[in-house]
């Protein structure tokens, strides 16, 4: 009977030790196939994600500083270090800034929610022509209560008090 590898001289052949170093670390064909397609899917995820991401950060949701902060987090990928010795800030200012765009997502991206779910019940609900003209404006395309107000001639409080209307309906 042999003990192998209890000695600091070990009594295996050197050829012997290479091959059991080499069966230690060896994968299978099958494990670095599983490896290449997670790989491929992580990626193609964090793709998509970074897709998404730079189109909230285009729909106005960000200050013009955070969209320069979103871009080197998300974009470039820059560390907070380098990000902070590039703008002279301190990490603490950079850390702050990595929270508040990580708010204004959230925020962003609740109200993109609720926007869809009343879209989902505008059909079902009975609104004047001048309630679905707003209703369509502002929800549809998106504009903001000034730019209604100055399309239709009225005051923004008008409009505001038209979609307040409107959504009581919704609730």
């Amino acid at each position: 009977m042999r003990v192998e590898g209890t000695l600091h001289d070990d009594p295996l052949h050197p050829f012997e030790l290479e091959v059991r170093e080499k069966l230690a670390v060896s994968t299978s064909p099958l494990d670095e196939l599983v490896q290449k397609e997670t790989k491929g899917f992580e990626h193609k995820k964090l793709r998509v994600t970074r897709a998404k991401l730079t189109r909230l950060s285009k729909e106005g949701a960000f200050t013009s500083r955070q969209k320069m902060y979103f871009e080197l987090f998300y974009i470039e990928r820059i560390p907070d270090k380098e990000i902070s010795e590039r703008l002279d800030v301190s990490r603490s200012t950079v850390r702050r800034f990595r929270q508040e765009i990580f708010c204004v997502l959230k925020r962003f991206l609740s109200r993109k929610e609720a926007v869809r779910s009343l879209l989902k019940f505008a059909p079902s609900i009975r609104l004047t022509s001048t309630q679905k003209l707003i209703f369509k404006l502002r929800y549809r395309q998106g504009l903001s209560v000034a730019e209604i107000a100055r399309n239709l001639g009225r005051r923004a409080s008008a409009i505001y008090y038209v979609l307040e209307r409107i959504k009581k309906k919704f609730s």
